[in-house]
């Protein structure tokens, strides 16, 4: 597999987090303010159409192995992929907007009450803005990390709660009917059905269906557990007033005497997974405008969009309640596009005869490829030559310079040599100038001498014939 590939479990993961991480803060009070006691129903029933969703969809990508759904949607058709596609990039966009507002809401109601909402802003979109600019492996491997320890610390929840607990909250059942409960679940349902986007980011393999089906069943489950306990611990009627039931049934916590404030890890755990999350939303909507405008700006939409969409988080909406009231709005729109086009989708999006898969395809297919097996046998042969004719002119080229280095010590030792006896010679001929002068001082002493001699003996007769 490739490495640029996400895996199974990433996958997993990448639903999940779409199912779970804006959820939790976002529908606990709705849903029990219509079901009370009966949300298991409306669980149930949202968990049945988050499943057809993402299989639908799923089922439509798998159809076109190694490559996303944006990807495959244009090859097949190339107007009425790009519609597509830009259908599903403006509701994702919508999801980016919400979650960036209901996440910074949240900070700044429970956590830093006196920090501007722009500020907060900032800082968030630089962190997801930095995370999706890169491939889904990036947030992938984030997510990897997070997703987990929220899934584990959930899991934990009534644990920590034994001693609240309290069933009598979950009877009479059906008190009030069914309308309110299914009524719940309408609301529920477009969150499940987020994890659709899993099909738009991981490139589609065989497993990626049940890998699907398998991160909204955790999903599902952890919301499952998070709503019971709320509940089973807070009562029915306290959770439907709050903005954040499930912040509120965290405070509960108390380990020990001096460890009261467990939610600030709680918090600290869920807060950078709902990065993650977002992260995944502007990815998708910076790679489907890519995909029809131009692959190549894609990183430079993510910068754009990032900016684009925290101003208009911002500017949409006056305050946290608003981000609420979406809940009873987008439903219709939701369900289009996450029950509607899947489901025609997997009735009539298939890959053309020219690329379907048959036996004439496969031989055709086979061929080339044992084509490009050769080809790349050949270069890689070629490749090898050309690396043993580079080592070879390289060895060459050493002895060469070898060869050189010692002719040139040869010079060098003959110029040294050359020089010895130029200077030996020199001393030699100050010698025989030095020895050529000696004997022509002697030879004049020796002219001289007679000559001093005979003057010498006639003074010496003269001196005698006086006498």
């Amino acid at each position: 597999m490739n490495k640029s590939e996400l895996t199974r479990y990433q996958s997993v993961l990448i639903a999940a987090g779409f199912t779970l991480n804006a959820t939790l803060i976002s529908l606990p009070s709705v849903l029990t303010k219509y079901a009370d006691g009966n949300f298991w129903f409306s669980y149930l029933l949202a968990y049945f159409y988050g499943i057809a969703v993402v299989y639908f969809i799923s089922k439509t990508a798998s159809r076109f192995p190694g490559k996303d759904l944006f990807v495959s949607l244009i090859e097949w058709r190339a107007w009425a992929g790009k519609a597509v596609v830009l259908l599903y990039t403006g509701f994702y966009l919508f999801i980016l907007i919400r979650d960036l507002r209901s996440t910074v809401d949240f900070i700044e109601i429970s956590l830093l009450n006196h920090t501007p909402l722009p500020m907060i802003m900032v800082l968030l979109i630089a962190t997801t803005v930095i995370a999706a600019a890169g491939k889904p492996m990036t947030f992938a491997r984030m997510n990897e990390l997070w997703q987990p320890f929220l899934l584990f610390i959930i899991v934990l929840l009534p644990v920590f709660l034994l001693g609240d607990i309290d069933f009598k909250y979950l009877f009479p059942v059906f008190e009030k009917g069914l309308l309110p409960p299914l009524q719940a679940s309408w609301y529920l349902i477009p969150y499940l059905g987020e994890a659709i986007g899993l099909a738009f980011i991981a490139n589609s393999q065989s497993w990626m269906p049940r890998a699907a089906v398998i991160g909204v069943t955790i999903g599902t489950g952890a919301l499952f557990i998070l709503q019971a306990t709320v509940i089973l611990t807070l009562g029915t009627e306290l959770p439907s007033r709050l903005l954040y039931p499930n912040y509120e049934m965290i405070r509960q916590i108390s380990l020990t005497d001096f460890l009261d404030r467990f939610d600030l890890p709680i918090v600290g755990i869920w807060l950078p997974a709902m990065m993650v999350k977002i992260s995944f939303s502007l990815y998708i909507v910076s790679h489907g405008l890519g995909r029809i405008f131009s692959p190549k700006r894609e990183k430079l939409m993510v910068f754009v969009l990032g900016l684009i969409s925290g101003i208009l988080a911002l500017y949409l909406f006056r305050d946290a309640l608003q981000v609420f009231a979406l809940n009873y709005v987008w439903v219709p729109f939701a369900v289009v596009l996450q029950l509607g086009l899947p489901l025609l989708m997997f009735m009539f999006v298939r890959p053309r005869k020219a690329d379907k898969p048959g036996p004439k395809n496969e031989d055709k297919s086979q061929q080339n490829k044992d084509k490009q097996n050769k080809e790349q046998q050949n270069q890689d042969q070629q490749d090898q030559e050309n690396q043993q004719q580079g080592e070879q002119q390289q060895q060459g080229n050493q002895e060469q310079d070898q060869q050189n280095q010692h002719t040139q010590n040869n010079q060098e030792q003959q110029g040294q040599e050359q020089q010895n006896q130029d200077q030996e010679q020199q001393n030699q001929d100050q010698q025989d100038q030095t020895q050529n002068k000696k004997g022509q001082r002697k030879s004049k002493q020796k002219s001289h001498l007679p000559k001093n001699q005979a003057e010498t003996t006639q003074n010496q007769s003269g001196s005698n014939n006086n006498l």
